[in-house]
């Protein structure tokens, strides 16, 4: 496979095996990607992640196209990561012991590079949501990579329907409770009723 490959579905097929049940498939999102008239920033997702001594390291893949027609010195110090708390995470520039990170170059115009950044020393619950590319000291882009956001919304889940309010979900029971407490309530303020025009009759 090309390693410019994106892979927009992947089917599972479990006819192999007698309970395994019928095939499905899992379409992908599309890539989270940026452009301007200076560059093209695109996001094919984490690489790995791991965790050592309580601190987390994340590797992030991603491809840098040098739109402009001048030359374009890229390095570590152009990225920036943010978990969901804010705290700001600079990339790392390559090791060649871990063969981890980002080299410095300089990018032809129109040229593209794909590499992996390397991001260390996160909190184990730290979770990636902004991708910062600083293409001077003026100008940058941010990528929102939040794999989290909207999860559980009916336009995230594909093929999703409406949620069927029954006796043996929360909703259903709920509800069933609160129309039974009406229905109690309602009568128990008609014999009040009844007592009330009883005394008054006598």
């Amino acid at each position: 496979m090309p390693r410019e490959t994106i892979a927009k579905s992947l089917t599972i097929d479990l006819s192999q095996d007698s309970s395994g049940g019928e095939q499905f498939m899992q379409r992908f999102p599309d890539l989270v990607n940026l452009s301007n008239d200076n560059v093209t920033i695109l996001y094919y997702g984490l690489l790995r992640s791991s965790i050592a001594s309580q601190k987390k390291t994340l590797e992030l893949d991603v491809a840098i196209t040098n739109n402009g027609t001048d030359r374009m010195e890229l390095d570590a110090t152009n990225f920036t990561l943010k978990d969901q708390w804010g705290w700001v995470y600079q990339s790392k520039e390559y090791d060649s012991s871990t063969r981890k990170g980002i080299k410095s170059m300089v990018l032809e115009p129109n040229a593209t590079i794909r590499s992996a950044l390397a991001f260390v020393s996160l909190s184990p619950q730290s979770r990636p949501v902004e991708l910062v590319y600083r293409y001077s000291d003026q100008i940058s882009m941010t990528l929102n990579i939040d794999t989290e956001a909207g999860l559980g919304s009916q336009d995230k889940c594909l093929d999703s329907k409406e949620a069927e309010e029954t006796d043996s979900s929360l909703a259903g029971s709920i509800k069933a409770t609160k129309a039974r407490l009406a229905k109690v309530k309602k009568f128990n303020n008609s014999e009040e009723n009844e007592e009330a025009k009883g005394h008054d009759e006598l």
